[in-house]
């Protein structure tokens, strides 16, 4: 009893210390202008990327340089697949040939979604699904065609990202354990840190390794309209909601929160009649390379992120929620708040930079970014009688946006990413 007591004065007194932190950190928010660093309207005939940080997007901005300088004509789609392939070197970690890969696309005003995932630990659902959308969408190159551009054109360095490098660091001594990744992660007997170089994956080899296994790869092509019950918590006048999950169950606080805590490489291209917004995620529940290449294999059961389409009274928006534990929560919290009657980009920008809360169970208690929140909902969280957790950061939820005839593509200030903001943006 008196250990109970003693558990229970530590954890007020951390909320008093987590209390004081986040009230100063919210000042310094409210003076901040964050709007200009998470979104760039921009007109449609105008191109826009979304990547994990500045280098990866210019690299690939480089890449199609090069190639319209060789008069290579390239397809909205093959471009698309080219950025992807390229997250295997970005982030061979979660882009892998065994990594699900999920999509959404707008196409001259029609909309589309993919989720290709392994049904059997022989699939190879990354490579397979990227081939599918080539052959769906009538591309005139095949992947093993731009595999080979990539290999002849793509030339500058893709560099070690903080998030990249989070990742080897926590991961020092798995990588260490196999022969292979520790070849390509360590120098020295050190980690890669952020700005090294990673190693180049020859793509041409990659794609040639694909010969079997076809039939493990599964796929999803449906979002499901939210149709709310009478009791729902989600407001669905004059706007429509579709994701690749059942709202439902959060209305009814099932609670998704045994799952993975996943991680993912998230990518997006925007250009005149073309959206695209891409995850690869894989489980590494052990550190093996894949082929005896730079590339992690697949080692656990497929990490989902999600996707929810909306169609609201002044705008239409996209969302993915991508990183942690039950992306489908904050989705669901964010409807519960009403991001669907957004009518500027500024709105979406309240929303994605406002604190966040994530409900676990077994045992019940809410995790809580303290920080970014105000005293007044910290209390009311500790009124609820729920214990309650503070983590600096929750999730990762990016998208893209459309206003008054603008577009853009929208991230995290939480996590590690960038837009490239051409100078005709309006903001």
């Amino acid at each position: 009893m008196k250990q109970l007591a003693f558990l229970v004065i530590l954890f007020l007194l951390g909320c008093g210390q987590f209390t004081k932190v986040e009230t100063s950190e919210l000042e310094k928010s409210l003076k901040t202008p964050k709007s200009t660093l998470n979104f760039c309207p921009v007109k449609r005939n105008t191109t826009q990327i979304f990547g994990q940080n500045e280098n990866i997007v210019k690299a690939y901005q480089d890449l199609l340089k090069k190639l319209r300088s060789k008069k290579i004509k390239l397809a909205s789609i093959d471009k698309y697949v080219l950025y992807a392939l390229m997250q295997m070197n970005a982030r061979p970690d979660q882009a892998s040939p065994t990594a699900r890969h999920q999509v959404f696309f707008k196409i001259k005003g029609k909309d589309y979604y993919f989720d290709f995932y392994a049904k059997k630990k022989s699939a190879y659902p990354f490579f397979f699904g990227l081939d599918y959308l080539l052959k769906y969408f009538s591309s005139g190159h095949s992947l093993k065609a731009l595999g080979q551009l990539l290999d002849k054109y793509q030339k500058g360095p893709i560099l070690v990202s903080e998030t990249f490098y989070n990742f080897l660091k926590q991961n020092e001594l798995g990588i260490k354990k196999d022969s292979t990744l520790a070849k390509n992660y360590l120098h020295g007997g050190q980690i890669l840190r952020p700005g090294e170089s990673i190693p180049r994956p020859n793509y041409k080899f990659l794609v040639s390794k694909i010969k079997r296994g076809r039939k493990d790869t599964g796929l999803f092509k449906t979002l499901i309209k939210h149709l709310p019950g009478k009791s729902s918590q989600i407001n669905t006048l004059k706007n429509t909601i579709y994701c690749n999950m059942d709202l439902n169950l959060y209305e009814h606080s099932l609670y998704l929160s045994q799952g993975p805590i996943g991680d993912s490489a998230s990518f997006a291209l925007l250009e005149k009649g073309f959206q695209a917004l891409g995850v690869t995620s894989q489980q590494l529940n052990s550190l093996k390379s894949l082929w005896n290449t730079s590339l992690f294999k697949a080692t656990g059961n497929p990490y989902q992120a999600k996707f929810c389409k909306i169609k609201g009274p002044k705008g239409e928006m996209v969302f993915v929620s991508s990183k942690g534990k039950d992306p489908g929560q904050h989705l669901f919290h964010f409807l519960n708040s009403n991001v669907q009657y957004s009518s500027s980009f500024k709105d979406i920008d309240n929303f994605i930079s406002s604190p966040r809360h994530l409900y676990l169970v077994n045992p019940l208690r809410i995790i809580y970014e303290s920080k970014r929140g105000s005293k007044k909902r910290l209390d009311d969280f500790l009124n609820s009688g729920i214990p309650i957790y503070y983590s600096s950061s929750l999730g990762l939820i990016w998208g893209w946006g459309k206003f008054d005839g603008l577009n853009s593509l929208i991230k995290d200030p939480r996590n590690e990413s960038f837009i490239n903001c051409p100078k005709t943006a309006q903001q």
